[in-house]
């Protein structure tokens, strides 16, 4: 929300700008229409046409006596201050143009001005929250990158050798040293599943089966064991065990196809009479 407030304050500064412009310009209407009726009441009591003006309605002056007053009274009636009917029967002592002119400002406060605000905090808002999925990518994306390059120091200090590659003894080695072990718990990666069978999470690495495990294979490797099991990870193996079923399938097929074909082959052999156009 404050990131949302933030990136809109220019646009509220200018709608700012704006509101206050409505509330002096209609309140100076209803305000100087006020003064003039109130000199003409006050001339007609007195018969003095210099006298100061003076309203014996006492809301016209409570509502529109004054140029701040009446301000205050057009920021209530869309604030919920007041209800805006009590000054407009104020204005409807004076003249029905002054009741049509508040009506206005009323239908273009709540209508129009009002609903433009909140569509400009909504568009804000939703700016916001891409700038944030933006930065969560970001961060998400930086904190990958330092895991790797701080895996990729762990691998260089295990290759003891400095041959480019660990081996089976190197990768035991690396498991069984604690202060290795507190580091990778630190990233979200929890050896101790592998520190139970060494060879298994050494077959996990050596994605090429060569025995041997370079660097690439190491920082991928756990960076993908991290973690808990994702839902596409689970994916994967049943979609691998899917594919395997079916190769099993096949071959069980295969081998029953040749079975029959052997029989076959071995009934013409006891009969010496095998076609010559029976093949395997």
């Amino acid at each position: 929300l404050l990131i949302s407030v933030t990136s809109a304050a220019r646009a509220s500064i200018w709608t700012v700008a704006l509101i206050v412009i409505l509330l002096y310009g209609f309140s100076f209407i209803f305000t100087q229409s006020a003064i003039d009726f109130c000199l003409e009441e006050a001339a007609a009591r007195t018969g003095n046409l210099d006298t100061m003006p003076s309203c014996t309605t006492e809301d016209i002056s409570m509502y529109w006596g004054s140029q701040l007053g009446s301000m205050l009274t057009l920021y209530e009636a869309i604030s919920g201050g007041i209800s805006w009917d009590e000054p407009l029967r104020a204005l409807s002592k004076m003249s029905n143009l002054l009741v049509l002119v508040l009506l206005l400002y009323i239908t273009l406060m709540y209508v129009a001005l009002l609903n433009v605000i909140t569509a400009i905090f909504c568009q804000n808002a939703i700016e916001s929250a891409n700038s944030d999925k933006d930065i969560a990518v970001f961060a998400a994306l930086s904190h990958s990158q330092s895991c790797a390059a701080t895996l990729e120091g762990l691998f260089r200090d295990f290759d003891k050798d400095r041959s480019g590659h660990i081996t089976l003894d190197e990768v035991d080695a690396f498991m069984s040293d604690e202060r290795m072990v507190a580091f990778l718990q630190s990233m979200d990666f929890d050896p101790g599943p592998h520190l139970q069978d060494v060879f298994k999470f050494f077959t996990l690495l050596d994605v090429d089966k060569n025995g041997q495990i370079d660097v690439d294979e190491f920082v991928v490797g756990i960076l993908n064991l991290k973690g808990n099991a994702k839902a596409l990870h689970t994916a994967q193996i049943q979609l691998e065990q899917k594919r395997l079923r079916d190769l099993l399938k096949d071959v069980h097929d295969d081998i029953g196809l040749m079975q029959c074909q052997l029989r076959g082959l071995g009934q013409c052999l006891r009969a010496q009479s095998c076609p010559s156009s029976l093949s395997l």
